[in-house]
C-alpha cells in the first residue's frame, strides 16, 4: 500500500498537468500533498474515497524535495488524529498508542498500513474540500493563489468549518 490521489483528482488538476514552471512540473506529490495539508488542517477524513493507483512505487520513499520534512508529516498525521478524535493530548498512554498504531519506523515511509490509510483518507479530504472551494485551476499560479485563499479562509483549524 502506498499514497494515492483520489480518481477524480485527476481531472481537477488535468489543466496543470501539462504546464511546467521553469521546467518544474507539479508532480503527483506535490497534488497529494497540497490536498494532505487540507486534510489535516479540517481534520477530517474522507469515508469511502475512490483511490487510483499509487504513484510511488512500492517500497519507495518520498521524493528527494520531501525527505527533510517527512518526519513533520507523520507528526501532522498522529496530530490531526489526536484532535479529530478529540483526544487528550496530555494524556501520554493515549498518544503513545496512537503513534504506535499509525506510524512504523522500518517501513520506508514511515507509516504503518494503517498510517497510509488514514493519510490517503485525509489527501481525499483535503481534496474534497478544494474541490468544493475552487475552479479547477488552468496553471500552477492559479492554483497556488487560490489555495492560498482557501487556507486562509480557515482561521479556526479546530472548528472543521471554514470561518
Amino acid at each position: 500500500m502506498s499514497l494515492r490521489l483520489t480518481e477524480d483528482a485527476a481531472s481537477f488538476f488535468s489543466k496543470i498537468d501539462s504546464q511546467p514552471i521553469k521546467g518544474v512540473r507539479f508532480l503527483d506529490i506535490d497534488k497529494f500533498y497540497a490536498c494532505l495539508m487540507l486534510g489535516f488542517r479540517y481534520a477530517q477524513l474522507a469515508s469511502d474515497p475512490s483511490l487510483m493507483p499509487a504513484f510511488l512505487a512500492a517500497g519507495a520513499k518520498y521524493p528527494d524535495a520531501y525527505q527533510p520534512y517527512d518526519s513533520y508529516l507523520l507528526g501532522l498525521l498522529v496530530e490531526a488524529e489526536i484532535r479529530r478524535r478529540n483526544l487528550d493530548p496530555k494524556n501520554r498512554d493515549l498518544i503513545e498508542q496512537e503513534t504506535v498504531k499509525l506510524l512504523d519506523p522500518h517501513s520506508p515511509l514511515g507509516l504503518s498500513e494503517d498510517g497510509i490509510r488514514f493519510m490517503n483518507r485525509y489527501a481525499a479530504k483535503g481534496f474534497e474540500i478544494l474541490r468544493d472551494a475552487m475552479a479547477p485551476p488552468r496553471s500552477v499560479d492559479d492554483f497556488l493563489v487560490a489555495y492560498a485563499d482557501l487556507w486562509q479562509a480557515k482561521s479556526e483549524p479546530d472548528s472543521g468549518q471554514p470561518a
